[in-house]
């Protein structure tokens, strides 16, 4: 009876120790924990108070009150104080995970992924959660090895150590983990040798799901017979693994169970396996990169259940695809009809005929055959397939017309049919449309004056030959954001109103003209304004200075007019491309020009500009670094393919496009202006400079002495101006320069030799240089003769060497005119100068007959 009431009392106290909040050892363990990370978004505010049970992310056993969840991962939107506008390192938790943690006995679910302890060691008191089912410490910055005592996590289920700095093998002991049917270790490993040991994976026999890229394997030879041992696996991905051999056949398979199967990223440059062919259960299968050659196997046939098909860049693969007439037909009976039927087989040679193995596909959802090598007209029955969500033909050469209509294409979003050799009129549009890209083609007829696509994000028809004008139909088009209408033949003003979702607009190469609206200042998300080369005229509107997001701005080739306004400085720190040659510009560059910290590119070359060059060039930090930055390739997602935006440059006399090598270029083009001044010393840090053309100026003084700093020049053109004085040694430095022209100054000396100048044999990039001398121009250098023309030369003649020469005139006849005016007025002293004279003229007189009397004495003699 006692032990009873005992039992009860004990019991009573346990339950009044729950209902107050949470066991006092782990509410402590948990505020040690707070105490040790910062929180920037406040996302354990509501840890405090004695109701730990209750705090975010925490959850308690009903009948124990011991914590047995722990969930504090920043990749989730479910608690309140995620903010969605910020990339979810913004919101993760950061410092160390606090060993406290280990008074949480009976835990069971831990989750602080996305969370940043970099530096942390794995902590070793994880090991001792004897109860925990789910572990993922994914992207938290962990280092170290993964500890042996991980093995005594026997109710282990789900294991997730991915994006991590893990180091070390994979420890033999995780084998033992029998119940683990989730084990994530996707870039889990930084540097580190290639991991051998990965037969402890045979031995999770309840394994379904593994995921390993990333994860070097290079000395795993048997990696497929090791998988090949789990006989509940159902998805394996592998990638970049920096795998060599695969086997061409298994004598057994094993993992039957297997329904999806990516494998990506390694250099096999073998035969595509025959035993992929042999996993029946097969739902979704993607081969990425891989270097597999020859043809697709027949006996790929037998994959009865394959409804995902992803072949992307294997151009060693030749077509026809085998015998996919079977699989056709069984995939559409074997298909639940709310699944996609998705083939993607881009940059699989599957030409030169169109795959004949659509006609039947009237299931098929998302179509990719870009880059397949196709030359072939378009089959009418292609147009029948109304199921098709996304067609991605581009990179091919088929040609034809499109129909006019395509309302049909009920649920039609993206249609990419770019670089081939389509003709005719633009259709008329499904209204469920987002992305049209039709670029690269020979579509004729008017500009479209009404799209029935509503939801259009993107329209991009460049190069091609349409023509008419572009109407106010634009407006009513609030979801797009990228319009490229270049290269065409459109004409006609701007329309006035444009959405205001807009990113790219990209009209260059046409006829268009009047003025660049001022409604343009709505355009808060404008990135890219491209209207070169059209015949555009006017002032540069004043509201583009509320476009703060623009990266590129290109007017060049127009006729707008008027100075550059002040607030290109001042007002659009995100610029990368400023170009505005050949227009009708006047005025000074203004100095707030230097503001743009991010300039790579400033191209104001064929203008009427006047002044001398802004001198602070040293704060214009984008072009002061070697360094590229590849986040400012200006480059936009547009449904299913990347925008790229492109530039034209002139560099060493050509016309050169950049698009996805943009950020590494770095010019400066102010030729052909009327510029004053001297070449400012500060252009001299712009180390990371690849073109400087200051040719056909009026800029005098020297080359910088230290142009040689800027190492990465490939090209440098300063003829058409007035310089003087020497070529720098230094420009001997310049290892990548490839480009020089230095003719018509009024350069003097001897041309630097050395390096990369020896290369330069073409007399004519000196030439109008009358003063200088050597290789490569038939003229040896005179020291005396070069000294003395140097003298002489107008040009060269400085203040100093005027004043010397002018004093020295006034000395010479001051002085003389000094002394012959005491002749002239004192008689006693003109007869004593002239008698000494007669007298010195005697003495000269007689030594010289008494030496020539001596000569002939001795001669007779």
């Amino acid at each position: 009876m006692n032990w009873f009431l005992i039992f009860l009392f004990c019991l009573l106290v346990i339950q009044t120790i729950v209902a107050d909040g949470c066991l006092q050892v782990e509410r402590v363990a948990l505020l040690e924990f707070k105490a040790r990370v910062t929180d920037p978004f406040g996302r354990l505010v509501s840890w405090r108070g004695d109701e730990c049970c209750k705090w975010t992310g925490i959850k308690c056993s009903n009948q124990t009150g011991h914590v047995i969840k722990l969930s504090l991962t920043s990749h989730s939107h479910s608690h309140p104080y995620y903010n969605d506008n910020e990339p979810w390192y913004n919101n993760s938790l950061s410092g160390e995970i606090s060993p406290s943690l280990h008074a949480l006995t009976d835990l069971k679910h831990l989750d602080l992924s996305y969370n940043n302890f970099t530096g942390s060691k794995f902590p070793k008191f994880i090991c001792s959660f004897r109860n925990l089912k789910y572990l993922d410490m994914s992207e938290t910055g962990l280092s170290g090895m993964i500890p042996q005592q991980l093995s005594n996590l026997s109710r282990l289920e789900y294991l997730d150590l991915s994006s991590n700095f893990l180091s070390g093998m994979i420890p033999p002991q995780l084998g033992n983990l029998s119940r683990l049917q989730h084990l994530g270790l996707e870039y889990a490993y930084s540097i580190s040798p290639s991991i051998s040991n990965i037969q402890c994976l045979s031995h999770l026999t309840s394994l379904k799901y593994l995921v390993m890229f990333g994860v070097n394997l290079h000395d795993s030879r048997e990696w497929v017979q090791t998988l090949n041992m789990l006989p509940s696996l159902e998805t394996l991905f592998l990638g970049e693994n920096n795998l060599t051999t695969i086997p061409s056949s298994l004598s057994t398979i094993n993992f039957t169970s297997l329904t999806s199967f990516r494998l990506a990223g390694n250099n096999f440059n073998t035969l595509m396996p025959d035993w992929i062919g042999q996993l029946t259960s097969l739902k979704k299968l993607g081969l990425f990169g891989c270097s597999f050659i020859g043809s697709i196997p027949d006996i790929f046939g037998n994959l009865t259940s394959l409804n995902t098909l992803s072949l992307f860049h294997h151009y060693g693969l030749k077509g026809p695809l085998p015998s996919f007439r079977n699989l056709r037909n069984l995939m559409l009976m074997s298909m639940n009809i709310n699944e996609d039927i998705t083939t993607l087989v881009s940059a699989c040679k599957l030409g030169p005929t169109f795959p004949s193995w659509l006609h039947n596909q009237f299931e098929l959802n998302f179509l990719n055959l870009s880059n397949s090598g196709i030359y072939d007209s378009m089959p009418n029955w292609f147009w029948n397939l109304s199921s098709l969500t996304n067609i991605d033909l581009s990179y091919n050469q088929i040609r034809g017309r499109l129909p006019l209509r395509l309302e049909h294409f009920t649920e039609l979003r993206t249609i990419i049919l770019s670089n081939n050799q389509f003709y005719g009129a633009i259709p008329s549009l499904p209204r469920s449309l987002e992305t049209l890209d039709l670029s690269f083609n020979s579509f004729s007829g008017s500009l479209p004056q009404k799209f029935e696509a509503p939801y259009l994000s993107s329209i991009i028809l460049s190069n091609n030959l349409l023509d008419g004008i572009i109407g106010q139909f634009i407006c009513g088009l609030t979801s797009l954001n990228m319009l490229d209408l270049s290269r065409n033949n459109i004409s006609g003003e701007l329309p006035y109103c444009w959405p205001n979702s807009l990113q790219v607009l990209h009209l260059a190469n046409n006829k268009i003209n009047g003025t660049i609206p001022s409604s343009i200042s709505s355009l808060n998300m404008l990135s890219v304004l491209q209207l070169n080369n059209n015949s555009l005229t006017g002032l540069l509107p004043s509201g583009m200075q509320f476009c703060r997001n623009l990266n590129i701005i290109d007017l060049g080739e127009n006729k707008f007019y008027g100075q550059l306004p002040e607030w290109l400085g001042g007002n659009l720190p995100n610029l990368n491309i400023l170009r505005l040659r050949s227009n009708w510009f006047h005025g000074n560059i203004s100095s707030q020009i230097v503001h743009l910290t991010n300039l790579q590119v400033l191209d104001l070359a064929g203008n009427n500009l006047s002044g001398s060059i802004p001198l602070n060039l040293d704060k214009m930090v984008a072009m002061t670094s070697a360094n590229h930055d590849p986040e400012r390739n200006s480059s936009f997602f547009n449904g299913e393919n990347y925008y790229i935006a492109s530039v034209v440059v002139f560099i060493k006399g050509l016309e050169l496009k950049y698009s996805t090598t943009l950020s590494f270029l770095k010019s400066i083009d102010l030729s052909e202006n009327n510029l004053t001044g001297e070449i400012p010393q500060s252009i001299t840090t712009l180390f990371g400079l690849i073109n400087l053309n200051l040719s056909n100026n009026n800029l005098k003084g020297t080359i910088p002495v230290e142009i040689g700093k800027i190492q990465l020049l490939e090209s440098l053109d300063l003829c058409m101006n007035k310089l003087s004085g020497i070529i720098p040694q230094s420009l001997a430095n310049l290892d990548f320069l490839s480009s020089l022209n230095l003719s018509y100054n009024n350069l003097s000396g001897k041309i630097p030799t050395g390096n990369q100048l020896q290369t330069f044999v073409d007399p004519s990039i000196y030439i109008g240089n009358a003063y200088l001398c050597g290789s490569p121009l038939n003229k040896s250098c005179n020291t005396i003769e070069i000294s003395h023309n140097y003298s002489m030369k107008d040009d060269d003649i400085n203040l100093d060497e005027i004043l010397l020469y002018l004093f020295a005139v006034i000395g010479f006849g001051f002085g003389f005119w000094a002394f012959f005016s005491i002749l002239v007025f004192k008689r006693n002293w003109r007869y004593i100068f002239f008698r000494m004279v007669d007298d010195m003229f005697d003495r000269i007189y007689v030594f010289v007959m008494l030496y020539f009397a001596r000569l002939r004495r001795e001669a007779s003699e």
